[in-house]
């Protein structure tokens, strides 16, 4: 299995896949390194608190218009 070509390069090919260099953001490396691992411990919650987020200031930006765009899509676009 040694002198196998194709098991050779395949192992050449995991120890340079396996080695991933640590990510380097300039000045937001500190905060990637602390929220990151949140997104990685905790998707779906972070996702809920995202999405919560996202919606609340969409409302805030919009206001009535984007309660408006919600009664349209919920109708639909032709009326029966």
């Amino acid at each position: 299995m040694e002198n196998d070509k194709l098991y050779r390069m395949m192992v050449a090919k995991m120890q340079e896949i396996a080695f991933v260099p640590p990510q380097q953001m300039g000045l937001f490396t500190p905060l990637y390194k602390r929220i990151v691992p949140v997104f990685k411990e905790y998707p779906l919650k972070s996702l809920v608190f995202l999405s919560l987020a996202a919606t609340f200031i969409a409302f805030i930006v919009f206001g009535s218009y984007l309660i408006r765009l919600a009664s349209i899509l919920q109708l639909g676009a032709f009326y029966p």
